[in-house]
């Protein structure tokens, strides 16, 4: 099971990445969008 777990890490790692890469290129209102669907998902 301690793969299973490296996976998710990874995959939650990537994840936030990717989320973190498209924040810096749009607006600062879909910025607070995002924000919002982040913190409450």
């Amino acid at each position: 099971m301690d793969n299973l777990r490296d996976l998710v890490a990874n995959v939650e790692f990537l994840g936030r990445k990717h989320v973190d890469l498209r924040m810096r290129s749009i607006t600062h209102h879909n910025h607070d969008i995002i924000m919002t669907l982040v913190t409450y998902h």
